[in-house]
Formats: C-alpha cells, sequence, structure tokens
C-alpha cells in the first residue's frame, strides 16, 4: 500500500476521502428523506424503514460496498427524524433513536448474510468442479 500523503491545500481537501463520504452519506439521506417524506412514506413508513436498509444491505453486500457508510446513512436518517419530530411534535425521541439502530443493523446483518453466501458458494463450486473430473 503507497504511503498516504499529507494534505496542504485546499485542493487536496477536495479530493479527500473523507469529503467524498460525507457527500455520499448526505446524498443518501436526502434519497432516503424523498422517499420517507412523500405520499410513499406516509402510507407505507414502516415498510421503508424496515425493507430499505435490507435492500441497501443487500445491494451494498452484492457489490462489495462500503457496509459501514450504508449503516451510517440509515441511522443518519433515523437520527435526522429524532431532532425533527423533538422540534415539531415532543415526542417519540426514544422510538426514533431505536430505529435508527434497527436500520444500521439491518443494513449490516443483510450485508453479512449475502457475503457469507457469497463465500459459501464460491467455496463449493470449487469442490463441484473436482468432483467432476
Amino acid at each position: 500500500m503507497a504511503p498516504r500523503r499529507a494534505i496542504h491545500s485546499l485542493a487536496d481537501v477536495s479530493n479527500s476521502t473523507t469529503l467524498k463520504r460525507s457527500g455520499l452519506l448526505l446524498a443518501g439521506v436526502a434519497a432516503i428523506n424523498a422517499i420517507v417524506f412523500s405520499p410513499l412514506g406516509d402510507e407505507w413508513f414502516f415498510a421503508i424503514v424496515l425493507l430499505g436498509p435490507i435492500a441497501t444491505g443487500i445491494v451494498v453486500g452484492g457489490r462489495h460496498g462500503d457496509t459501514r457508510l450504508a449503516a451510517a446513512t440509515w441511522a443518519a436518517s433515523g437520527l435526522f427524524w429524532l431532532v425533527l419530530d423533538w422540534i415539531i411534535h415532543h415526542e417519540d425521541v426514544a422510538f426514533h433513536a431505536v430505529l435508527a439502530l434497527v436500520m444500521a443493523g439491518l443494513v449490516a446483518l443483510s450485508a453479512r448474510i449475502v457475503r457469507a453466501a457469497h463465500l459459501i458458494r464460491s467455496s463449493a463450486r470449487p469442490r463441484a468442479a473436482a468432483s467432476e473430473r
């Protein structure tokens, strides 16, 4: 692995991995909230917050993506809803805190299951090919 060079200028900061990850996180939070705060989110809120993280984990696990970033995106959305609901209604703080943790856990769990299934499938393939010979 090549040594990382220090950031010495603003041009180097704009190419920073942290800024790219932050931008992806914010874009993900914006996309999730666009769905949740749409008319679809009114009727299907629980389906979105339970199936969305699972679908995200499946995609991230299948593409060997960054599971922590995907989980952090769903957790940040849950924390955003916590703050918003606390400001507007002064209630459901515990619900949104638990929901943020559950959504992050669902992303991590589903990504891990997909990766484990991929490992099992790839380890079974050489044995099957060897037994055919």
